[in-house]
């Protein structure tokens, strides 16, 4: 599964809370009816689109990053990455889009 498609599912999975969370304010207001549940339910309403919106920007940011490095003149050098102070690993990267090998 990409990334791409996992942040679709998170989005799918996230549009489907809030049709949850939606039912039961309609639920609540047929009956009677405690502002203060109706207001908590809209702020989980409101965090929860704003956790779309930053799905959404991480998609198109990883639209652009496949595209840059799709045309990128890859050059690659090899690094060392410290762990811990005892351990290090070599990673080879490329020095414009970062791809890793």
């Amino acid at each position: 599964m990409t990334e791409i498609s996992v942040i679709d599912n998170t989005i799918a999975i996230l549009n489907s809370k809030i049709q949850e969370i939606e039912n039961e304010k309609t639920k609540l207001l047929d009956g009677d009816v405690n502002q203060r549940d109706i207001d908590i339910l809209d702020g989980f309403i409101v965090e929860l689109e704003k956790q779309i919106i930053v799905e959404k920007r991480r998609r198109s940011d990883m639209f652009k990053l496949r595209e840059y490095q799709t045309l990128c003149d890859h050059i690659f050098v090899e690094d060392l990455v410290d762990i811990d102070p005892d351990r290090s690993i070599s990673i080879e990267y490329c020095v414009h889009c970062l791809v890793t090998k």
